[in-house]
């Protein structure tokens, strides 16, 4: 299409140059002083073509499309555009609105919060990524960036209310992230605008980076609360191993009691040697023996 473009474009600048030479050859061929008539036409075209066809090039910059308009008026509705490159353009007549369709950051910053299900005031941050693809709509519509940024911040506020505030401070960032592109989606399609094409854009993934309560000492909280929780999970799991190896010794033969004290230390120290001085004469090197003979087998 470039190349073609190229290729219009000097032939029209070579006619159009004939056409001007042969409407003002006498006043071309006085100022250029030539005797041999032929020779002065020549130049004349070439000079003309040549101003003319560098007057309409046009460059458009690497991952950009370009929007043409005849007489300031887009060219098509709707459309891909032309390419990255140089491209010729019959001048005053038409000309090329060059539009970034380079895939584009665009930051979620919700600081001020947004309220939980039980009304909790939660800051989130993130961004969404989005691309041009339709230069032609794109132009016609004004503010596409702060509409699909209003309706992505209205997105994250929707998916915040469904849930609790600790809920919200916990939840998996990837997992909310992909609810509120669903949210979005959703948004769009209820506008008649599916995935915002009627904006020639492509709105891309959303990545939710930070979920934080906006009053601190509530935040504080929750991060104790978490660290308790999670505390409490590892006792849980600790529990369960000292019953299962507990089990493991008495199904071999050991009893109970002794059983109980080999189970602890192999759980919480592995490989340390079992005292048990205060169990009574006897029994630690009946212990120690037991561990062993079971470690062995």
């Amino acid at each position: 299409m470039k190349q073609v473009s190229l290729l219009v474009g000097l032939l029209i600048s070579l006619g159009m140059s004939i056409v001007l030479d042969i409407l003002a050859g006498g006043f071309v061929l006085g100022l250029l002083y030539l005797d041999d008539v032929f020779l002065a036409h020549a130049a004349s075209v070439i000079a003309l073509a040549s101003l003319y066809f560098l007057w309409g090039l046009h460059e458009i910059p690497i991952g950009w499309l370009g929007a043409m308009k005849i007489f300031g008026r887009r060219l098509f509705q709707s459309g891909a555009g032309l390419n990255e490159g140089w491209q010729w353009i019959p001048r005053p007549f038409m000309s090329i609105q060059n539009v970034d369709a380079r895939d584009k950051k665009m930051i979620l910053d919700d600081s001020e919060g947004a309220y939980s299900s039980d009304g909790a005031l939660i800051g989130l941050k993130g961004f969404l990524r989005y691309q041009i693809f339709d230069p032609y709509r794109y132009i016609a519509i004004d503010e596409v960036e702060g509409s699909l940024q209003g309706l992505g911040l209205q997105a994250i506020r929707i998916q915040a209310k469904k849930i609790t505030a600790i809920q919200l401070r916990q939840a998996d960032k990837a997992v909310f992230s992909t609810d509120v592109e669903t949210e979005l989606d959703r948004q769009l399609d209820a506008r008649g605008n599916p995935r915002a094409i009627n904006w020639g854009i492509d709105p891309g993934m959303i990545v939710i980076e930070d979920i934080w309560a906006v009053n601190p000492d509530l935040d504080k909280a929750w991060t104790a609360k978490s660290r308790e929780e999670a505390e409490g999970v590892a006792e849980t799991i600790q529990t369960a191993r000292r019953m299962e190896q507990v089990q493991k010794y008495i199904d071999k033969g050991v009893s109970p009691d002794i059983a109980v004290v080999a189970a602890q230390t192999d759980v919480e120290k592995p490989g340390a040697k079992v005292t048990a001085v205060s169990l009574g004469k006897g029994i630690e090197s009946a212990l120690t023996g037991a561990i062993e003979l079971l470690r062995s087998k």
